[in-house]
């Protein structure tokens, strides 16, 4: 984050990369640290997907970033979102986007080049 946020702006391969896997992995913990990137600048505001804030529902991302004092945070999330917000998690995780998808364990090379195709 720190390269993104001293550049001024643009998002980075690698910082959507790792977004986008703590997102898979399903921990509320880390829409935190994913609100941050959300947030550096414009770019990433808009690049970073909305839906890798809430890896479970909505209600529990709310309910995690009031706790953590994060109000803008759930306030985000809770306002965000109209319809079936799980069809949408579901589509992240299962939609043919990610079908040819590397392993979340694989190099972060390897993640970025596949991101940037």
């Amino acid at each position: 984050m720190d390269l993104v946020q001293a550049a001024g702006d643009g998002c980075g391969d690698v910082l959507l990369a790792g977004c986008w896997l703590l997102f898979m992995l399903g921990d509320v913990r880390d829409s935190e640290l994913i609100w941050e990137a959300k947030n550096l600048n414009f770019d990433t505001h808009c690049y970073i997907d909305s839906l890798f804030l809430v890896p479970d529902r909505v209600s529990t991302t709310g309910s995690y970033a009031r706790g953590k004092g994060l109000t803008d945070l759930a306030a985000y999330v809770e306002g965000q979102w109209i319809g079936d917000v799980l069809l949408g998690i579901e589509a992240w995780r299962t939609g043919s986007f990610f079908a040819k998808a590397p392993l979340p364990d694989s190099p972060m090379a390897e993640l970025a080049a596949w991101l940037r195709q």
